[in-house]
């Protein structure tokens, strides 16, 4: 067997992006909605799913690494600022056409039910879920940041929006799952899980990674920095005693 059918064949075995599209797609359909309404939303939610879980395994790759070792902290900071990075590209790509998604379904919702009220009492579950992890996490980020010598603001902040970013993308995994796991056809169910999975992106990952000037009140503004501003400050810190680190080993 070729090398190229030997990855042919490995393709076929692995959960990648285009699985988790397909089966969107399927299930979406399933519900009498426009196919060609479905192609986009389905195609960036797998590229979306594939990208939380490499951001997940990065995380977990950077606390399993040894604090003392700057050149490990950098290379993950790194690796976090481009899956970071990717998922923004995508989400803003994702929201003209998952707005259009949701609107034909309820549209549809509508004509089949005769309202659109949609229950929303799984709203408040949803902010207090996974608040044990996400504080373990912290803890955990806070204390490899500080070991590797990252000022104390810059560690607190940094150790938020990543383990903020982390909880958003199992939150976006589990609306998969849930979407996947729906019963064929079940718009009430199907309209509630887009609706999480919009405001989810939209409004908790996107302002969660890049920075923001946020209008509050007509007197009251506030500039709201996110990952990739915390990090980026995180390595104006770390890298220059990495180069000196260096140095000193050459000579």
């Amino acid at each position: 067997m070729s090398f190229w059918q030997e990855l042919t064949e490995k393709v076929k075995q692995n959960k990648l992006a285009t699985n988790i599209t397909v089966q969107v797609l399927a299930k979406i359909k399933s519900a009498q909605i426009e196919e060609f309404i479905i192609v986009k939303p389905a195609f960036y939610f797998g590229q979306i799913y594939t990208l939380c879980l490499d951001y997940l395994h990065i995380v977990e790759d950077l606390l399993s690494a040894p604090p003392e070792s700057k050149f490990d902290v950098v290379k993950g900071l790194l690796f976090i600022r481009e899956a970071a990075s990717s998922l923004l590209s995508d989400i803003k790509a994702l929201a003209v056409p998952l707005e259009g998604l949701v609107l034909a379904v309820d549209d549809r919702y509508e004509q089949k039910v005769g309202n659109t009220e949609v229950d929303e009492s799984g709203e408040e579950e949803m902010k207090d879920e996974f608040v044990a992890e996400e504080a373990s996490l912290i803890e955990r980020l806070h204390y490899l940041f500080e070991t590797a010598g990252n000022s104390d603001f810059v560690v607190s902040n940094l150790s938020r929006s990543i383990a903020g970013f982390y909880r958003e993308c199992v939150h976006f995994a589990k609306a998969i799952s849930e979407l996947l796991d729906a019963p064929d056809g079940d718009l009430e169910m199907l309209l509630s899980i887009l609706l999480d999975i919009q405001y989810g992106l939209e409004w908790q990952v996107r302002f969660m990674v890049e920075e923001d000037v946020l209008n509050e009140t007509k007197a009251e503004v506030s500039f709201s920095p996110g990952l990739l501003t915390w990090s980026s400050l995180a390595l104006t810190e770390l890298v220059p005693s990495l180069s000196e680190a260096k140095a000193l080993t050459k000579t």
